[in-house]
C-alpha cells in the first residue's frame, strides 16, 4: 500500500475521532434541552450519512 493511502486513512481516522469528541460534548451540553438534544442528534446523523455516502462513492469509483 502506498504511504499516501496510509496517511489518508490515518488522517480520516483522526478527523473522525475529533468529530465524535465534539459531538459527545454537544450532546452533554444539550441534555437538559430536549429540542436542542434532538437537533444535535439530527446533525450527527446527517454527518454520519454524508460520511457513509462518501465512503460508498469512493469505493465504487
Amino acid at each position: 500500500m502506498p504511504i499516501e493511502i496510509l496517511g489518508a486513512i490515518a488522517a480520516d481516522a483522526g478527523g473522525e475521532s475529533m468529530h465524535k469528541s465534539k459531538e459527545k460534548k454537544k450532546l452533554e451540553a444539550a441534555k437538559d434541552d430536549p429540542e436542542e438534544y434532538a437537533r444535535v442528534l439530527e446533525e450527527i446523523e446527517k454527518r454520519k450519512e454524508r460520511t457513509r455516502q462518501l465512503f460508498i462513492w469512493s469505493v465504487c469509483f
